[in-house]
């Protein structure tokens, strides 16, 4: 019987490695989403148990026995003040053999339990959508904080709800979010003291972004780009608009700091995770060097083994002067970074530092890379053997769409830095680059 394929394999590790270094940071509590149940109850469930997991869940049940499948609340004491929890989970959320509960009720039924049990300070940690965590604020005012884990956005400052603070830092573990609280007792609400000056700092950024659109609209002829300009330009006038309108109002109510701490390279890792992911990163390349789990290896390709891709040196002999320029961008590079971190071999990473995947003839597994590492230039001008065997007649495209940027700009990926208009330029050259503004059909 054929064991799993080595993507799968892949994946299970990952969560695995995930799940041990969660274990060994230690955190007082966490709840379920979507991708918890990637491979099912059962390895949840298992892995969960064995590292000890505080999972917690009120709106998650086992729809056979009804019961729980993780506690819906935990009562920790900080500092002499009872902080109650609530984990709440996607109520769209589908996996086999579980049913989801609506989540507001749920959420009051776990409160009610929690205030009789002495809290004072009551957290939900929600795996939901921005609608239903101020509708979860609203309707049960007693939570103080919902801290948020599926919107996959980075709240710079922290939304306020009714008598709730709705924080999240974003997502893939780039920035933690930090919130220092000043309590009073029997009081509701939250003041950030450093709101004003925030607000100032905002509206000269929000102005110099509008100068900075007025001048660029004004010196483009390209209609598209003046009409994506424009759009950007009445975005930041609602924000400063905003920014202006915003009132802080101080008062008897509990005040609070935030920050979110971007963990870069300037942020040492701790010795014990740092040595927990290099050994996962090992097994990894270790298990695709080697026959080991599974009957579909997919072998090593011949050079011309890539259907209609030739590959960047073969670009290099009628287009020196681009291939020069290219070798000089994060494109080129874009293997080199992956050598360096082990991780040319991660099925999630590989795709988007190589030429050709999820087009006709490119690579299809880690494997199958061959001479196609970096994002060369049939990345953005398609392959190119028809074109190498008749330039004049089969023309490949200057222009490279906004669309085929972003199949890995993503606006996960980049935190929503990317912009195109902005981002082409450091990678555009010679011939290309002159054809790109004139709207040119083909290179030559």
């Amino acid at each position: 019987m054929p064991t799993m394929g080595p993507e799968r394999a892949q994946r299970e590790a990952k969560a695995e490695l995930i799940m041990d270094a969660i274990a060994k940071i230690g955190i007082d509590a966490m709840t379920v989403g979507d991708a918890e149940f990637a491979f099912g109850k059962d390895f949840l469930l298992a892995n969960a148990q064995s590292r000890n997991l505080p999972y917690l869940c009120a709106n998650l049940i086992d729809p056979i026995t009804g019961q729980r499948v993780f506690p819906a609340t935990r009562l920790k004491d900080v500092g002499g003040i009872k902080v109650g929890i609530v984990g709440l989970t996607r109520e769209g959320l589908k996996a086999e053999g579980l049913q989801v509960l609506p989540s507001i009720p749920a959420a009051k039924e776990a409160v009610a339990e929690l205030k009789a049990q002495g809290a004072s300070l009551l957290v939900a940690l929600s795996n939901q959508t921005t609608a239903v965590n101020e509708q979860l604020a609203r309707e049960v005012p007693e939570l103080d904080l919902i801290v948020v884990g599926s919107v996959r956005q980075k709240l710079d400052s922290p939304n306020q709800v009714g008598n709730a603070l709705i924080l999240e830092a974003g997502n893939r573990g780039k920035f933690v979010g930090i919130l220092d609280m000043s309590l009073r007792a029997g009081v509701r609400g939250w003041y950030d003291p450093g709101a004003a000056q925030r607000g100032e700092e905002k509206v000269v950024r929000f102005q110099e972004r509008l100068a900075s659109l007025e001048e660029r609209i004004t010196q483009t002829a390209d209609g598209r780009e003046k009409d994506r300009l424009q759009k950007q330009l009445e975005f930041y006038q609602s924000e400063l608009q905003k920014a202006r309108g915003g009132k802080v109002k101080g008062g008897q109510v509990n005040t609070f700091v935030h920050d979110q701490v971007a963990l870069s390279r300037s942020v040492a890792d701790d010795p014990s995770i740092h040595t927990l992911v290099g050994n996962a990163l090992k097994g990894m390349e270790n298990s695709m060097a080697e026959p080991a789990h599974t009957t579909e290896r997919v072998p090593e390709p011949a050079a011309s083994a890539h259907g209609k891709f030739v590959g960047a040196k073969t670009c290099m002999g009628c287009h020196s002067s681009e291939y020069q320029q290219w070798s000089t961008t994060g494109h080129a590079l874009a293997y080199t970074t992956l050598e360096k971190l082990n991780r040319t071999q991660d099925y999630q990473c590989y795709t988007c530092h190589i030429t050709g995947h999820g087009m006709a003839g490119g690579p299809t597994d880690p494997k199958q890379v061959g001479e196609l590492k970096g994002v060369q230039c049939e990345s953005c001008h398609m392959a190119g053997r028809d074109h190498v065997a008749n330039p004049s007649v089969n023309k490949l495209p200057a222009k490279v769409p906004e669309v085929l940027c972003v199949t890995c700009h993503t606006p996960e990926q980049t935190e929503g830095r990317f912009i195109y208009a902005e981002y082409l330029p450091k990678v555009a050259h010679g011939a290309a680059s002159s054809g790109m503004k004139a709207g040119s059909a083909g290179l030559r």
